[in-house]
């Protein structure tokens, strides 16, 4: 249900009150710290393989098509080490999510600025990237980070070409399956922020993904989409 920005206020600053706010963060809020966007990520990879980017609109087929021309992942692995290791500036918004009372933050994206965010206001990060991480629980923790793409210190798994997203399932089937993530939908006042424009691909796999895995949730409090 998408909502006003006046109403977002108002509904979601209740959800905090009631500590049922959550975060669901796209790789458009880390470009202001410098990040690249997804076009200028794959630029270099679409390079090699003789691609003109400025022509593509499809990102995760450039992405798909650049694997297969390499014959391995080699290449994508290392340009998301060197994508997402860059040296970035402050962001004001991952500042401010960062410092709200909220305990619950999910996110595409590999980068780490929203754990290292919640470090520096001396909020203690429960990062899940995976199965095996989800029955650990952090002593003490002030957040769970629920990295459903992966992470940039694990570029050989991290969801990003077109046999990634329809392996979704079995590869990461700790989101996609999770009673945390549909009680999450479902019982939180959430925003949705920051999912690039130009990346019409990626977003119409999340909404493809919340079509098949909660359309059988009627009601959730509050879903407000920054794009």
């Amino acid at each position: 249900m998408a909502v006003s920005k006046e109403a977002l206020i108002r509904k979601f600053t209740q959800a905090i009150r009631e500590g049922n706010a959550g975060i669901f963060a796209g790789a458009g809020l880390s470009r202001a710290s410098g990040y690249v966007d997804w076009k200028n990520f794959l630029r270099p990879l679409a390079k090699e393989v003789k691609l003109d980017i400025e022509k593509e609109k499809d990102f995760l087929s450039v992405a798909q098509y650049c694997r297969n021309e390499s014959g391995t992942r080699g290449s994508i692995n290392q340009e998301i080490l060197n994508a997402f290791n860059a040296k970035v500036c402050e962001n004001e918004n991952i500042e401010i999510i960062a410092r709200l009372p909220i305990s619950t933050y999910w996110t595409t994206n590999y980068d780490k600025l929203i754990e290292k965010e919640l470090e520096r206001k001396d909020r203690k990060a429960d990062v899940k990237i995976d199965s095996d991480q989800l029955s650990n629980i952090l002593i003490d923790r002030d957040a769970v980070v629920y990295k459903m793409h992966g992470d940039v210190d694990h570029p050989a798994s991290a969801v990003l070409t077109k046999d990634d997203y329809v392996l979704y399932d079995k590869k990461s089937d700790v989101f996609t399956l999770s009673n945390e993530y549909k009680i999450f939908y479902q019982d939180y006042g959430t925003i949705i922020t920051d999912f690039q424009n130009t990346d019409f691909s990626n977003k119409e796999n999340l909404i493809e993904f919340f079509n098949k895995y909660f359309k059988d949730i009627c009601y959730s409090p509050l879903h407000y989409n920054d794009l």
